[in-house]
């Protein structure tokens, strides 16, 4: 047998070392098999990826403010004392992907907060763009921009159901305004299933 530097004489020669070397080869074919056949680039990136066309959003327009006499209460979560409610007549399904929709919260100490929010179901995120005025007008957000939904946690629980349950049923916009209304609707029932 030639001598190799760089490894002891046991280690070539026992049967311990053929274990191991069978052992990394068959774990490198496992993980060779895990990986698809077709579609992965050098970079680790999907080829659908790198065809798509990066994402862009379409403009946004400020709906009129919300009639009270139109608002959907939709379950903003079990600990959260504040009633949550959308303007039907304001939930715009967008050509980018984007679900717009204006929310009214009251809270338990009798406020009122008014925004115009979008969700885009694709990457689970939530965009807030104004805040409602007292005098009805919008006021935009400085610094509006996409941050993750807060998936699991208390803090604004709402933004899950409405994600979940309502805009993005299995991560997937809903088809049209009529399914997002009735999922609205629907979000009572689907309260019971929250983990």
């Amino acid at each position: 047998m030639p001598q190799h530097d760089h490894f002891p004489p046991e280690f070539l020669n026992g049967q311990r070392s053929r274990r191991l070397l069978w052992l990394a080869g068959v774990a490198c074919i496992v993980f060779a098999a895990g990986l698809p056949s077709s579609g992965v680039s050098a970079g680790g990136f999907l080829k659908d990826d790198l065809d798509r066309e990066p994402w862009e959003e379409g403009e946004t327009k400020l709906p009129p403010p919300p009639d009270a006499s139109r608002l959907i209460e939709f379950f903003g979560g079990q600990i959260s004392p504040n009633h949550f409610f959308i303007d039907p007549e304001t939930i715009d399904i967008g050509a980018d992907g984007v679900v717009r929709y204006a929310q009214v919260v009251r809270t338990s100490g009798g406020a009122t907060n008014v925004t115009f929010e979008g969700q885009r179901c694709e990457t689970s995120e939530v965009r807030l763009y104004a805040i409602g005025a007292a005098d009805g007008t919008w006021k935009p957000v400085r610094d509006s921009r996409w941050r993750p939904v807060n998936i699991g946690s208390t803090k604004n629980r709402h933004e899950m159901v409405l994600a979940r349950d309502v805009f993005c049923p299995d991560q997937s916009i809903v088809r049209d305004k009529a399914e997002a209304i009735r999922n609205l609707k629907g979000s009572f029932k689907a309260k019971d299933s929250m983990p």
